[in-house]
């Protein structure tokens, strides 16, 4: 954007994260305005915090989020790479429906809430990337906390995507590390979106 409105290829461009690492200014073309451009925010609640930064380059979307939907008769677990572990329980009649966002390097798998429990220490970093380098999930402390979401709410997940209830209410279980800051919002979507 400020190459764009200085009409120059001065300032270097990246998808890569840390690529700015301190303040920049640059006055406008023809213009006695500056502006200033600035190293991203520093935070430790999002799940992009816990990646390295070659990590975090694998996971930035290339394209645009992926969308998957899922229908719950009854409880099922839902994997969002290997850190976010989602315990869903229907509680509409006769189906509750959610859909995940999330960025296309992102792992999503639905399992058998029991496969879950017995599965997951082997598939991090395997069926389930992030973390796309070798790890193992007991280097984390982790966390489970609970949401009763009705319908057109979602759930943020700090530094990953979300969670849009299409139809519900339903509870669901998130298991993540203790770090990843959970949000309950008003939709940006609205549950009428995705019907056809």
């Amino acid at each position: 954007l400020l190459n764009g409105l200085m009409r120059s290829e001065e300032i270097t461009v990246s998808r890569f994260p840390g690529t700015t690492v301190e303040v920049t200014s640059r006055t406008l073309y023809n213009s006695s305005v500056t502006i200033y451009d600035t190293p991203g925010i520093f935070t430790e609640d999002r799940l992009t915090d816990l990646l390295s930064v070659e990590d975090q380059s694998r996971f930035l979307p290339r394209k645009k989020l992926v969308r998957s939907t899922f229908q719950f008769h009854e409880a099922r677990t839902v994997f969002l790479s290997g850190f976010v572990r989602i315990d869903a329980k229907n509680e509409t009649d006769p189906v509750g429906i959610l859909h995940t966002f999330v960025p296309e390097s992102v792992s999503v798998h639905e399992t058998n809430s029991n496969t879950g429990v017995e599965e997951w220490d082997r598939w991090f970093g395997g069926i389930l990337k992030p973390p796309f380098s070798s790890s193992a999930r007991s280097e984390y402390k982790w966390k489970s906390e609970k949401f009763r979401l009705r319908t057109g709410q979602e759930l943020h997940i700090c530094g990953l995507g979300w969670i849009n209830v299409a139809k519900g209410p339903i509870t669901l279980v998130l298991t993540t590390p203790e770090s990843v800051t959970l949000k309950v919002r008003k939709g940006l979507v609205g549950p009428k979106k995705f019907k056809k």
